[in-house]
């Protein structure tokens, strides 16, 4: 059974903006230690955010995206204060 194009490009688009997100929680875009903080960790995944809200409201993207994007960012949305807060906390774990 062959998978359409079309699904296999909307999956690789989903995956995106999980690691997106990923490296915005991980601080590996940090060139030192001290600059991965609760407040900056907080302001990119929020401008991350943003900017797919505004994707979101487009209407650029197919319905199934749409539906999967909205319920990416109700999630996200939900989360976001508990992932924001173990980094100004040493010795707290970033995982799980």
């Amino acid at each position: 059974m062959r998978i359409p194009w079309e699904q296999v490009t909307q999956l690789k688009r989903m995956r995106e903006w999980v690691l997106q997100a990923e490296h915005i929680l991980s601080g590996s875009w940090a060139s030192k230690p001290d600059e991965v903080t609760n407040a900056e960790v907080g302001r990119r995944f929020d401008d991350w955010h943003t900017a797919l809200q505004a994707l979101s409201t487009q209407g650029s993207l197919s319905l199934e995206d749409q539906q999967c994007l909205d319920q990416f960012l109700k999630v996200t949305t939900s989360l976001r204060p508990g992932l924001i807060q173990c980094y100004d906390q040493e010795g707290f774990p970033r995982t799980n």
